[in-house]
């Protein structure tokens, strides 16, 4: 029974919460449902689109009003529009005349609890920034290249672009290279710079690589390499890639060329095949080359008939193919041959050395160099060298003779001359000369000797060996001397020097030295013609003082050392006095006046 009455009960208070829960629905409607918003993966993905524009679009899923969520860009050339049904987001990019890719972001958000943000590109026009590959230019790997000869003084450089090329640079470490940008044109897509240039004159080879950038893209730039070459270089770039055939025209003069070539990459290296043929007259100084470009040495050719070869460069990729440069060497031209300008002449002691500066193509064989006087009877000073020299000494020109006209004249291989010699004027500093007369053993001889280094010694043209006096010798013994027979007699002025035996310490070669002069025999009667110290250079030794003839003719002389380098004098042929030396040498001296009178002046 109790049982009963609590089912009862249950039931009752169930429905009493139900009339409660009708009545509170019947005053307001809530909606538990949740909020949420979507882009799905494949709507994530980065938008592109191409120079023309377009629009694309990404999906939203979503139930969240239209008005409660965003969708934006962060670009002003890209516009972002809602769906009206809230289904999504139209993306619209207008057409693009730029070149560099353009990038902007699309976000999608609601509040805090989603945010989705899209990458979005636009492409714009293809760069073009190159330069032809066409004489004198080549494409070295991405690198634009051109070798000149160093005589070129300015060049025009054609770049094909669609950009705007407004920075040119020029590295400030180069002076030689100038941007002339009042002579830069541009015509049918074809930008043409314009750079001046100093030529080379200098034997190396010297390089400037130049930046070309454009504000519209800058990503595209690329780089060009002026390379001038050397001073003497003749250059002939050739380009054989589609016909594998090529020209070379050489002028008739001895020339080093430079050829650069244009290659593909496959070839390998390259084996220069010249024919046996002509190798009289051709040559190359490698016979494989790694890079793009070959040399070729030519001589002159003195004929009237052109000579030509062809020469195989040899890939060593077996599957290339190779190609053949066809050399034509023309005859010779007898042509009046250029002159040389600003010649300058330095004095020195009875000599001119004169210098000149050679043209940039040299065509003659000689450069013949005169020096004339004014002065009646004054012979004149020549000199030939050769057509790559362009200095020389001119001796014999003396003071005395006042002005000189300096002549500076090139001649062809047959004769020609310039018409237009290089001249200028200088007078000589005095002129001097000193002419050796040899001594033999026969014409020596000495009062004191040491065993194993006789008087021989001092006249053998041998600096190894030495005289020496006795080192056992008495002090009641005269001075050692050596005596001169001469099998000529001289006169005018003459000297003694001689090269000395070299020693590290406790010098014994001659400091001072008694010279006799006599056109008899030597006795103890004979007077001191000079005393004279030496100086000493180089183990050479030569007096401060020269001994006179006073117009005798002289057959005889003495050297009677009178005091040692390590300062003892010698007094007596005692042995502690005992003197060396190695080599004896007697020299006659000439001066202006001397000269003078040879001339009959």
């Amino acid at each position: 029974m109790k049982l009963k009455i609590n089912f009862l009960f249950i039931l009752s208070v169930l429905f009493v919460g139900t009339l409660g829960l009708a009545s509170c629905a019947a005053d307001y409607d809530t909606d538990f449902t949740s909020k949420e918003l979507e882009v799905p993966h494949s709507s994530q993905r980065m938008i592109a689109f191409n120079k023309e524009g377009g629009e694309q679009q990404i999906v939203v899923e979503t139930n969240v009003a239209l008005e409660d969520w965003k969708a934006e860009s962060n670009a002003e050339w890209l516009t972002v529009t809602k769906n009206p049904d809230g289904k999504g987001v139209t993306v619209k990019a207008p057409a693009y005349d730029g070149f560099k890719a353009r990038e902007a972001k699309v976000t999608i958000s609601h509040g805090e609890r989603a945010s989705y943000e899209i990458k979005v590109s636009q492409m714009g026009y293809e760069s073009v920034l190159r330069i032809p590959e066409q004489n004198p230019f080549f494409n070295r790997e991405g690198t634009f290249y051109s070798l000149l000869e160093s005589k070129v003084t300015s060049i025009d450089v054609p770049v094909e672009t669609n950009l705007h090329l407004d920075h040119i640079i020029v590295p400030d470490t180069v002076s030689f290279v100038r941007l002339d940008t009042t002579k830069t044109v541009k015509e049918n897509g074809i930008v043409k710079l314009h750079f001046d240039m100093d030529a080379n004159t200098t034997a190396e080879t010297r390089y400037c690589t130049v930046r070309l950038k454009s504000s519209d893209n800058w990503d595209a730039s690329i780089e060009y390499v002026i390379e001038q070459s050397a001073k003497g270089y003749k250059v002939r770039p050739i380009y054989p890639m589609e016909t594998k055939e090529a020209a070379v025209e050489m002028v008739d003069l001895g020339r080093t060329y430079r050829v650069p070539f244009q290659r593909s990459t496959a070839d390998g290296n390259y084996e220069i095949i010249i024919p046996e043929e002509a190798k009289s007259w051709l040559s190359s100084p490698k016979k494989y080359i790694s890079g793009a470009e070959v040399d070729f040495t030519a001589t002159l050719n003195s004929t009237d008939n052109a000579r030509s070869c062809d020469v195989v460069c040899k890939p060593s990729n077996s599957s290339a193919q190779p190609f053949t440069i066809h050399v034509t060497q023309q005859p010779f031209q007898d042509i009046v041959p250029t002159g040389v300008n600003d010649v300058n002449v330095t004095p020195g002691k009875g000599q001119f050395t004169v210098t000149w500066k050679a043209p940039d193509e040299v065509n003659y064989e000689k450069v013949i160099v005169r020096a004339k006087s004014n002065m009646p009877g004054v012979p004149e000073s020549v000199k030939e060298v050769a057509a790559n020299e362009t200095s020389c000494v001119l001796n014999d020109v003396f003071n005395f003779a006042g002005d000189y006209t300096i002549t500076v004249t090139t001649q062809g291989l047959r004769g020609k001359n310039t018409h237009d010699p290089a001249t200028a004027t200088a007078q000589a500093n005095e002129w001097s000369e000193s002419v050796e007369i040899p001594l033999t053993a026969a014409m020596v001889s000495a009062n004191s000797m040491q065993p194993g280094h006789e008087i021989g010694a001092a006249v053998d043209g041998n600096k190894t060996t030495y005289f020496q006096t006795k080192s056992n010798g008495n002090t009641s013994d005269p001075r050692p001397h050596i005596d001169i027979t001469l099998n000529e007699g001289i006169n005018g002025t003459f000297y003694l020097g001689f090269d000395e035996y070299k020693v590290s310490s406790n010098d014994r070669n001659p400091k001072r030295a008694n010279i006799y002069a006599s056109s008899d025999v030597i006795t103890a009667a004979t007077p001191v013609s000079t005393q004279t110290n030496y100086r000493s250079a180089n183990a050479v030794s030569e007096p401060l003082a020269y001994t006179k003839t006073n117009g005798a003719t002289i057959t005889h002389i003495r050297f009677e050392p009178t005091q040692r380098k390590n300062g003892s004098n010698i007094n007596n042929g005692g042995g502690s006095s005992y003197w060396y030396l190695a080599e004896l040498h007697l020299y006659v001296y000439h001066d202006e006046a001397w000269k003078k009178e040879q001339l009959g002046l």
